[in-house]
């Protein structure tokens, strides 16, 4: 596993697990947000299809989204 993956993997733990990131409504706060944009930067440089597919948890970063956004880089990184 090259160093990026791990990387990302790092990133992904990090936004599923710390619940300081979200506010009481299940949504990114502002650090969950820049944490989402890394992850969303860096999985772009292994498959730059991605940004696009990044979209809707961007618009909507609740926690549902996000998680889904997640399962799907995990898959493909």
């Amino acid at each position: 596993m090259t160093r990026r993956r791990e990387y990302i993997r790092s990133i992904a733990r990090q936004l599923l697990q710390e619940e300081d990131l979200y506010d009481r409504d299940g949504c990114l706060n502002s650090d969950g947000r820049k944490l989402l944009n890394l992850l969303i930067r860096q999985a772009a440089e292994e498959k730059p299809w991605l940004t696009r597919a990044a979209q809707k948890a961007r618009r909507n970063p609740c926690r549902e989204e996000v998680a889904r956004l997640i399962a799907r880089i995990l898959e493909e990184v």
